[in-house]
């Protein structure tokens, strides 16, 4: 197994999780990644509900032209302080106990960073997304949203979007699950089979 994962709130007040924290078995050489050469582990910290927004446009009339993307990676401020965080939560867990037998020495940021505004800035340079973009066909009733509640490409006959593209908003984790769930209820939608009835989940407690 190359990666092990959780999900963490980095402030008490939180009712859900803002981090995720991954763990990898292997080396990230900043030469050579993605290709882990050497021994080593590495620790990522991902944003699971970013305030950002980013933009894409089209680059030109050529339909073989690749559109303009803009991330907008940090445009909202809460984001960096999430990161800011998280990234103090990873640095614990490798000072932890069960690490101390493989004497590692953190190579970024580097041990000799530690206040917050150096910190910052090696985010704002590392950063990247997690391999699951989504939100570019956005679904909602505005002008701004591109497919209506039925996948539907606003303004378009007989087209609809099926994948990670049409989320409103970027879900707190993975985005496998959630795109299944959207073709399977785009596959319903199009056959005419409705939607089964609500099921009432009981709260549970944890002890």
């Amino acid at each position: 197994m190359f990666e092990a994962t959780g999900f963490i709130r980095t402030l008490p007040e939180l009712t859900r999780p803002d981090v995720q924290v991954v763990f990898q078995a292997a080396r990230r050489n900043p030469g050579t990644f993605p290709f882990p050469l050497g021994h080593g582990f590495a620790i990522s910290i991902v944003g699971l509900r970013p305030g950002s927004r980013g933009r894409v446009r089209l680059a030109s009339r050529d339909p073989l032209a690749a559109p303009l993307v803009d991330p907008g990676l940090f445009s909202h401020p809460d984001d960096v302080e999430t990161m800011l965080r998280g990234l103090k939560i990873g640095r614990q867990v490798t000072q932890a106990a069960s690490f101390a037998r493989y004497r590692a020495v953190e190579v970024q940021p580097g041990p000799g960073v530690q206040d917050d505004a150096a910190l910052i800035d090696y985010i704002r340079r590392a950063a990247a997304t997690v391999h699951h973009p989504c939100g570019s066909c956005r679904m909602g009733p505005d002008e701004h949203a591109v497919v209506d509640e039925k996948l539907r490409v606003h303004g378009v006959q007989a087209l609809r979007v099926a994948d990670a593209s049409v989320f409103p908003h970027v879900v707190g984790g993975n985005t496998n699950a959630a795109v299944v769930m959207i073709a399977e209820k785009a596959a319903d939608m199009i056959r005419g089979i409705a939607a089964p009835p609500c099921i009432d989940v009981p709260q549970t407690r944890s002890a």
